[in-house]
């Protein structure tokens, strides 16, 4: 009986992204208003929304196709001293 595990045969590589070809994560802003919206993409699989609420607090909100999503609740103040939050 052989303990190692084998790929199943209809495996394709391509399926997974390449560790060596990481991209910075970007951040998308949907809405400027006091129910800002933000997206943070980090890969093809990892996406997160955070909505403002009343306290200024960012709710973790995803979606469950995007099942390697890693990230939590996130202040709004900092979120806003990163990024400028002005109409123009």
């Amino acid at each position: 009986m052989s303990s190692s595990r084998k790929r199943p045969k209809s495996f394709n590589s391509t399926d997974e992204p390449n560790p060596s070809t990481k991209s910075t994560p970007e951040i998308e802003v949907h809405e400027m208003s006091p129910n800002m919206v933000v997206v943070l993409i980090t890969g093809l699989h990892n996406l997160a929304t955070f909505i403002t609420g009343l306290d200024n607090l960012a709710t973790f909100r995803t979606s469950l196709a995007f099942s390697r999503v890693i990230f939590g609740v996130l202040a709004w103040k900092s979120l806003s001293k990163k990024f400028s939050c002005q109409k123009e």
